[in-house]
């Protein structure tokens, strides 16, 4: 048995999506805290939509 582990990281859009907050699995993100941003790596949009906490 293979197991796989996901570990999300909450993003808190503030204006850029009418505030919504999006779950990320770490593995697909790049974090940059000097800068303040955070880059989803292999997201479409509606990918990126279909991540949204309710």
């Amino acid at each position: 048995m293979k197991w796989v582990v996901f570990v999300p990281i909450v993003i808190d859009t503030g204006f850029w999506i009418f505030g919504k907050q999006l779950l990320l699995p770490i593995g697909r993100t790049r974090i940059f805290p000097g800068s303040k941003r955070v880059y989803a790596l292999g997201f479409t949009k509606v990918a990126l939509v279909q991540t949204w906490l309710p």
